[in-house]
């Protein structure tokens, strides 16, 4: 776990500089988002390139989602982790204890058929799409625009974080030519009394993948951070803005330097919220271990695939088999490790 930090609110970094600016210029802003990785492990990012009217569309596409009859979206639920496409109905997730309390509708970053990925273990992350029959501009908004967008964008981010790594800004490149990428639509519904600490409206937890985008609703707040202090940070929505965070890849690549920040949702009651966010994790089969130079690495190097998936599974088990974030890390490392050796000792 990189340095804990007591911060108070999340820094705000305009990206402009970074997509059009000098190579002077984007080292700068690399460091502006190294210097927050390091300390907080979450950001704003402001004049990223994504249209407020894609934005604006996007929402418009999640209400209309989840205002359908629950025997519609029934329709999409698929069995499997929680990064598998499809819709997870309200307190299925179980990130808290007693089930999260939203619904959520996933799409993946699809492959051809044809790709060797998708005949590969891990294929059911690239593929398997549905989609609501009666919502004409919902594939094409959700999928063709933003989930394709934030996937440039999420290679920039990359590209920066390579940068304040005294690395190639390309470095990632190779490993996340063909990345897990899960669009997820979040529905946080009203309640009439406080929600217990067994069941918030998302539990506390580190994201697994490598890079986190977020866009959240105006107005409304609900998304905590957690600082080293162990108090909860409100992450206010900004007009215009995406939020960033470290996924715990990032952590292990960065051997530490760079923060997996826990966070969860808590809503006050008669409140609801919506949220979009992708989760850009490198190629299934890229090896995560550490890319500073000239250090002893903290972590044993993990296959990203197996690491993440295992890590979803866990959030899907029933509540008998119930873990928090810690021990889940712990197993999915350990499991990750366990495939990685067997493979070994088959060659």
């Amino acid at each position: 776990m990189a340095k804990e930090e007591s911060f108070t609110k999340l820094p705000v970094i305009n990206f402009s500089r970074f997509l059009n600016g000098s190579a002077k210029e984007r080292q700068e802003v690399a460091d502006e988002i190294g210097d927050a990785c390091r300390r907080v492990g979450f950001f704003y990012l402001s004049d990223h390139g994504i249209s407020q009217d894609l934005q604006d569309r996007v929402f418009a596409e999640s209400k209309k989602f989840f205002a359908l009859p629950l025997e519609e979206k029934l329709k999409l639920k698929k069995a499997g982790p929680i990064c598998f496409p499809g819709y997870i109905p309200l307190c299925t997730e179980r990130i808290s204890r007693l089930g999260d309390y939203k619904e959520v509708f996933n799409c993946v970053h699809e492959l051809p058929a044809d790709d060797e990925y998708y005949q590969m273990q891990g294929a059911d992350l690239y593929k398997g799409n549905v989609w609501p029959d009666n919502l004409p501009t919902f594939r094409r908004t959700i999928y063709d625009e933003y989930l394709t967008a934030m996937i440039d964008l999420a290679d920039k981010v990359m590209e920066s974080y390579a940068l304040t790594l005294q690395l190639p800004a390309d470095w990632f490149k190779p490993i996340t030519r063909k990345p897990i990428a899960v669009a997820r639509l979040a529905y946080y519904p009203s309640f009439s009394c406080e929600l217990s600490q067994d069941q918030l409206s998302c539990g506390a937890h580190t994201d697994d993948n490598g890079v986190t985008l977020l866009m959240q609703q105006e107005g409304v707040c609900g998304l905590q951070v957690k600082n080293g202090q162990g108090e909860w940070i409100d992450a206010v929505p900004i007009h215009g803005t995406i939020v960033v965070n470290i996924g715990d890849l990032v952590e292990r690549w960065s051997n530490g330097h760079f923060k997996a920040t826990e966070h969860r949702v808590l809503m006050q009651p008669g409140v609801e919220r919506y949220s979009a966010i992708v989760f850009h994790t490198p190629d299934y089969h890229a090896t995560i271990e550490c890319c500073v130079k000239d250090e002893i690495p903290k972590y044993p190097a993990i296959i990203a695939g197996d690491f993440i998936k295992n890590r979803g599974e866990a959030h899907s088990k029933p509540l008998d088999q119930w873990t928090d974030n810690e021990q889940n890390l712990i197993s999915a490392e350990e499991y990750s490790l366990k495939l990685r050796a067997d493979v070994n000792q088959k060659h």
